[in-house]
C-alpha cells in the first residue's frame, strides 16, 4: 500500500467523550419523563434540542480534525443526505423509546423498537432488514433497566454514526482514495464487524463506488467500529 500518502482517523477519546455527554443529557430528560415532571411533547422537544447540539458539535469537531491536516471540509454546509438522515433517524428512535415508556406505564403494551441493520443481498446491493435477534425479550426492554439501556445505546450509536458518516462525507467531499473499516480488535468484536474489517480489497479497505462499499458504522447496537480515510 505504498501509494498511500496519509490517512485521517477520528480520535476514539473524542467519540467516547461526546457519547458520554449525550448519554447523560438524555438520561436526565428521560428521568423527568418517568417522574412525571414533563409530558411526552416536552420530552420530544428537549431530546431534539440535545440531539441537535450533539450533532452539530460532532460535525464541527470532525471538520476541525480535517482542517488540522490542511483539508478544507465544511460540515455545516454539507448537503449529505446520509448525514442528515442520521439526525432524523435518531429523533424517531428517541420518540419511540419515550412513547414506549408512556404506553407501557399506561396499559402495559409495548411496540419494541428493533434496530435495523444494513446487509448485502445476493445482487450486491445494500438493504435494510429488521434484526430481531438484537431485540432481546420484550419483558426486559419494558423494565427500568431495559429502558435506560435503550437510551444509552441510542446515545452511543448516534455519536458513532454522526462521526463516521461525517468522516465518509468528508472523504467524498475531499476526493479521498478510499476508506478503511477499523474494528476495536478485541474479544467483543462480532462476526459482522469482523467481516467488514477484513473485506473490501483486503484488511477492510474499500474504494469509493465499489459495490461492497459498506454504510458507515454502527451496524448494530454498541458497535464501536470507525472509518479511517486515506488520501493519495
Amino acid at each position: 500500500m505504498n501509494w498511500l500518502v496519509f490517512s485521517v482517523v477520528f480520535p476514539q477519546r473524542l467519540v467516547d467523550r461526546e457519547a458520554k455527554l449525550l448519554r447523560g443529557k438524555l438520561q436526565n430528560i428521560f428521568r423527568m419523563l418517568q417522574q412525571g415532571f414533563i409530558m411526552l411533547p416536552k420530552c420530544y422537544s428537549l431530546g431534539e434540542t440535545v440531539f441537535a447540539e450533539s450533532f452539530n458539535r460532532a460535525k464541527i469537531v470532525v471538520e476541525d480534525h480535517f482542517n488540522r491536516y490542511g483539508l478544507a471540509y465544511n460540515s455545516m454546509v454539507s448537503q449529505s443526505v446520509l448525514l442528515e438522515s442520521v439526525f432524523v433517524n435518531a429523533l424517531l428512535a428517541w420518540q419511540r423509546v419515550c412513547k414506549d415508556f408512556v404506553d407501557s406505564s399506561q396499559n402495559g403494551s409495548l411496540h419494541l423498537m428493533v434496530r435495523q441493520s444494513a446487509v448485502k443481498n445476493d445482487v450486491g446491493h445494500w438493504s435494510v432488514v429488521v434484526d430481531t435477534a438484537l431485540a432481546g425479550t420484550v419483558g426486559y426492554w419494558l423494565s427500568q433497566q431495559g429502558l435506560f439501556k435503550r437510551v444509552n445505546m441510542l446515545a452511543e450509536d448516534f455519536t458513532y454514526n454522526t462521526v463516521n458518516t461525517a468522516m465518509l462525507d468528508a472523504a467524498v467531499t475531499l476526493n479521498a482514495s478510499m476508506v478503511q473499516w477499523e474494528t476495536v480488535e478485541d474479544e467483543r468484536v462480532c462476526d459482522v464487524c469482523e467481516s467488514y474489517g477484513s473485506g473490501g480489497d483486503g484488511h477492510g479497505f474499500y474504494r469509493f463506488g465499489a459495490v461492497d462499499m459498506p454504510t458507515p458504522p454502527p451496524v448494530h447496537p454498541n458497535c464501536r467500529c470507525r472509518f479511517r480515510v486515506f488520501f493519495q
